[in-house]
């Protein structure tokens, strides 16, 4: 059976890990991302683009008055 009081431990050390890997990315008192945390948001952002990309099957169409550009992947 688990002790209360390391269940109560452990719950307080992964909020203490969660508050400092928000301090790493986010400047604490604006709340912007720094730039680390820019960084790991266009490295997500990118693996997402390039997974959309690789397994997209839609046609994009372009209008310019009169011309039209048909792009495929």
């Amino acid at each position: 059976m688990p002790d209360k009081t390391n269940s109560s431990e452990i719950k307080k050390l992964k909020a203490e890990i969660a508050r400092l890997k928000k301090l790493v990315i986010k400047d604490e008192l604006t709340g912007v991302l720094n730039r680390k945390g820019i960084k790991e948001e266009f490295e997500i952002l990118f693996k997402e683009a390039s997974y959309a990309k690789k397994h997209s099957k839609a046609k994009r169409k372009i209008h310019i008055d009169n011309l039209s550009v048909i792009h495929r992947h």
